[in-house]
């Protein structure tokens, strides 16, 4: 039996942007007009053209491109785990939430009770605006490090810091 993860707590909202990158690129062309392989690519390490025998030129080419919404956050949760973060951002599990919002929400592993742990009996916390500011104020201390890879990576103007509830299946 599957059962749900429910995170209730501080948790940090991103608004993702589409991360414009720049790749430059070095090619070997022969600029001779009047050869056949003019303006051609030539084999790296060309230091002449196999045709007419002239110097090869090298010639810078920008590409604009957009990095991967996977590839952006394989190095968002690269950065978290080399501090050992336990900052996590269920984004399969909430894939259509992600998909509809374009917002990714990082929260704090979720812990198993232990039988014979302090709450393993179950435990009540009224919710009060009281208890959210102090949960959000604890997790600011705690969490500083994170919170300064997040805001550098998504940007200052898209990081919320909110206190909900979440839920969601995990991948089985």
């Amino acid at each position: 039996m599957v059962e749900d993860v429910v995170v209730v707590g501080p948790y940090v909202d991103c608004a993702y942007k589409e991360q414009p990158v720049q790749q430059v690129f070095n090619r070997r062309l022969c600029k001779t007009k009047s050869c056949d392989l003019y303006n051609t690519k030539l084999p790296k390490g060309s230091k002449y053209c196999s045709h007419c025998g002239a110097e090869v030129q090298l010639e810078k080419k920008i590409v604009n491109a957009q990095t991967s919404q996977d590839e952006f956050l394989a190095k968002v949760r690269a950065e978290l785990a080399a501090i050992n973060s336990p900052l996590v951002f269920p984004d399969k599990q909430l894939a259509k939430v992600v998909k509809a919002t374009n917002h990714h929400f990082w929260h704090v592993k979720p812990q198993k009770l232990i039988k014979g742990s302090a709450h393993s009996d179950g435990v009540v916390h009224p919710v009060t605006q009281d208890r959210i500011a102090s949960d959000i104020d604890t997790f600011k201390s705690m969490f500083q490090k994170e919170y300064t890879i997040l805001v550098n990576a998504y940007g200052v103007e898209n990081i919320s810091l909110h206190w909900g509830v979440m839920v969601y299946l995990p991948l089985v």
